[in-house]
């Protein structure tokens, strides 16, 4: 009985577009995980703070740390992003992708860009 089922999932995955699969695939992976979160007792608060700041880091990290670009991305205002950033305390830095992070402190404050 399982070979006969495996056979017809089989069959109609390979019917199915693959755009479709993958939201399938999201939402069983989201509704497991969001089960994991309830029964450990996470509130909704802090399962959107911690959706939001993993959702924001991976679009930077994309963006190879351009505020900009990642902004335009998410569909936000560069400005909210960096109140966001700010707000979820998201190293820059850290997801630009670069091996020395970026400083203000080695351009010198208040000194204009060369």
């Amino acid at each position: 009985m399982d070979r006969e089922t495996d056979r017809l999932d089989e069959s109609q995955n390979s019917s199915t577009p693959p755009l479709a699969r993958a939201q399938h695939n999201l939402n069983a992976q989201l509704h497991r995980l969001v089960g994991e979160l309830v029964d450990r007792g996470v509130t909704l608060a802090q399962a959107r703070q911690e959706f939001e700041r993993q959702f924001i880091s991976a679009s930077i990290r994309s963006s190879n740390g351009n505020l900009c670009r990642s902004a335009r991305r998410l569909g936000v205002h560069r400005n909210t992003l960096r109140n966001k950033v700010a707000r979820l305390g998201i190293e820059v830095d850290a997801l630009d992708g670069k091996s020395t992070p970026k400083s203000s402190v080695s351009r010198g404050q208040g000194q204009p860009r060369r």
